[in-house]
């Protein structure tokens, strides 16, 4: 193996703290000539064979980050399995098969990218952005070597898989949208969209072809999200179930029957969360061309019941089961509720308010997308900057700037900067402009530029509305998933409309309680809260100007449920 630290291009000239500027220009012909490598599948580089850690004691540690950070949100390898090679490389690494070398350089590329740069340094003695090029060249030019795009190997598509889901929030160009198109391709190639074509392998191999198809369902909606396009997948293109909620140590290659489902959580819950939140997503998405004769109250309706019925789902299956002391539930329950309020807002997405009949709840639509994208901005801080209550996972959910939510506060706040909710909207809006100003992602620097422009606009409102009347904005409780708004707009305690379960909270207000069919309670002050009593205790070091936090959160986060949830919500499932 090719071990000169000098002449190869894998390694930068310089890493030293005094040269980012040289070392972010050198990473950028890297990655660029690194994607064009792989896209056309050039093999003028198989000489240099990738450079996988030599260090055993590295080996160990990226091998461990990996189990820790990345493979309880990255569920597409099985993990007993992925323990065989892993020590057949510590053996000997030139008898590995190419496909599992691609799998060995995946696994360490999305383990070091899953680290801080403190802990990446402290680990390999390296910088983080050194060790990204040359594992991403590894993991490139291993794909190449086994002939990543005429392969029928599962491996491989595992490998090119977890590639692209690793380095897709560091991806600046159309590269991971380009690729998801081929490994889409590939995993038909496998028949991996035939519930039928898994029914004839065992059943391990086709559980874990189950978890590959649903991941790269995922990835597609977040790729063409990333580039405002339409997912590559629809509906009527697939039948393959949704994976089994068990752990790994379940499957077995020589067992003849599946095992049996589990309750609770196991080490597929959070990847069945994201696909339950998938599934729902792509029916929003599309079911204003499957029901072209609804009107928009009609339509607005269906899309209100199907997401009532995918927290009803989320709750009974597996946030019911949470336990506050276990980071990966605090996490499950977190990603639920705000993409849960993500969905929320999406459900007027193509609503018409002007076509709806009711004119008070057109009014009402207003003041429920104001508070929800306001939950919106909170959620997605506390899971970009509590290191320690969501652990060595914030990799995952880095650069996913809220750009829609927090656009919409601002120009509503441009309009009505004492509007109920504008001091906790501005409290977020702080929080989220420290955390994103200083990411430096160039495809976001058009959109920054805009929210920058509304962020300037917003202030001078609100400084003419204090001159002008002096009175202090109304506050409004963090209450997460809300209720949609009632068609009564006059009556902001109606919960009877089919579209919102009715809610079991205490007539007494509850500071923080969710969720509750009242927007309108005054919580307490902050400092009045003990964030122990929770076991969701803030990290101060993390973000210095950081006002959320775990603690703010509602006590029964994770317990609190709807009960008498219509029947027929589950009927659209």
């Amino acid at each position: 193996m090719d071990t000169n630290t000098t002449g190869s291009p894998g390694y930068l000239p310089d890493t030293s703290p005094d040269n980012n500027r040289e070392r972010a220009s050198f990473i950028e012909l890297q990655m660029h000539g690194i994607n064009s490598t792989l896209r056309f599948g050039s093999n003028t580089i198989a000489d240099r064979s990738p450079l996988i850690c030599p260090d055993p004691l590295q080996r160990q540690a990226v091998w461990q980050s990996y189990l820790e950070n990345v493979a309880p949100l990255v569920t597409i390898v099985h993990r007993q399995s992925l323990e065989k090679i892993m020590a057949q490389v510590n053996d000997s690494e030139d008898t590995l098969e190419k496909s599992d070398k691609a799998l060995v350089c995946a696994v360490y590329l999305s383990a070091i990218m899953s680290l801080t740069p403190a802990q990446c340094f402290d680990k390999l003695g390296e910088q983080q952005e050194s060790a990204i090029v040359r594992h991403r060249l590894a993991v490139e030019q291993a794909l190449n070597e086994a002939d990543l795009f005429n392969s029928h190997d599962f491996t491989l598509l595992q490998s090119a898989l977890l590639y692209l889901i690793a380095i897709r929030r560091h991806d600046k160009g159309h590269f991971v949208w380009t690729m998801t198109a081929v490994i889409l391709r590939l995993a038909q190639r496998l028949e991996l969209h035939r519930e039928s074509a898994l029914s004839g392998i065992s059943p391990m191999n086709g559980e874990m072809s189950r978890r590959v198809w649903w991941h790269i369902l995922a990835l597609d909606v977040q790729s063409a999200e990333d580039h405002r396009t339409e997912p590559l997948i629809h509906d009527g293109q697939f039948d393959t179930r949704f994976p089994l909620n068990i752990n790994d140590e379940d499957l077995v290659l020589e067992a003849e029957g599946f095992p049996c489902e589990r309750s609770g959580y196991t080490d597929m819950t959070f990847s069945l969360i994201r696909f339950e939140i998938t599934a729902t997503y792509r029916l929003l998405k599309y079911l204003p061309f499957a029901k072209p004769d609804y009107s928009a109250d009609d339509l607005l309706a269906s899309r209100q019941q199907h997401v009532i019925g995918l927290e009803h789902r989320l709750r009974e299956k597996y946030l019911q089961f949470s336990n506050t002391t276990a980071t990966i539930h605090r996490l499950c329950a977190t990603v639920s509720w705000l993409v849960l309020a993500k969905l929320r807002v999406y459900v007027y997405d193509t609503v018409v308010s002007g076509d709806m009949s009711n004119t008070g709840l057109r009014a009402g639509i207003r003041e429920f997308l104001f508070a929800t994208s306001t939950d919106i901005i909170e959620l997605s801080v506390i899971l970009e900057t509590s290191q320690k209550n969501i652990g060595n996972w914030t990799w995952m959910f880095k650069n996913n700037n809220q750009w829609h939510a927090l656009s919409f506060i601002l120009a509503e706040l441009c309009l009505r900067p004492s509007c109920t909710g504008a001091d906790r909207a501005w409290r977020a809006i702080d929080d989220a402009f420290h955390l994103w100003e200083s990411q430096d992602a160039c495809a976001q620097k058009e959109v920054w530029s805009i929210v920058s422009q509304l962020k300037e606009r917003a202030i001078q409102a609100r400084r003419r509305q204090l001159i002008v009347s002096r009175i202090p904005a109304s506050t409004l409780a963090r209450q997460y998933c809300r209720s949609f708004p009632a068609e009564d707009s006059q009556n902001p305690n109606h919960a009877d409309d089919v579209r919102q379960p009715p809610s079991t909270c205490s007539e007494e207000p509850v500071c923080f309680s969710e969720p509750s069919s009242n927007m309108h309670y005054t919580p307490p002050a902050c400092n009045s809260l003990d964030p122990s009593a929770v076991g969701l205790i803030e990290d101060p070091g993390l973000v210095s100007s950081t006002n959320i936090s775990f603690g703010d959160l509602p006590e029964n986060l994770f317990l609190s449920h709807h009960s008498s949830l219509p029947d027929n919500i589950l009927d659209f499932f």
